[in-house]
């Protein structure tokens, strides 16, 4: 692939998007344009009080203030998503 920011022919990363003219673009990770972060893959909207991401500490619930936050306690809860579209229910890992 060669990049259309920067003429990269040898991209690690890609990202497709949607310039000024609504024309599809490819950049690579060398034009900057790539994000080094990835957005955790989980349902937030805005902050709420979540009853089922109960520990320890915390045992009736968490206030959730952020899609990281909700997805950094879930990974240390070791549970995800399931992807249920009316309750977000959560399933154990599976190693």
């Amino acid at each position: 692939m060669k990049c259309e920011g920067c003429g990269n022919e040898h991209a690690n990363r890609v990202r497709t998007y949607f310039d000024e003219n609504k024309q599809m673009r490819e950049v690579c990770d060398k034009c900057g344009l790539v994000s080094n972060t990835a957005t955790p893959d989980v349902y937030f909207r805005s902050e709420y009080f979540d009853g089922n991401l109960g520990d320890e500490k915390h045992p009736y619930g968490r206030w959730i203030t952020s899609k990281t936050h909700k997805a950094d306690i879930m990974r240390e809860q070791g549970v995800r998503e399931a992807g249920d579209r009316i309750r977000g229910a959560r399933m154990e890992y599976r190693r």
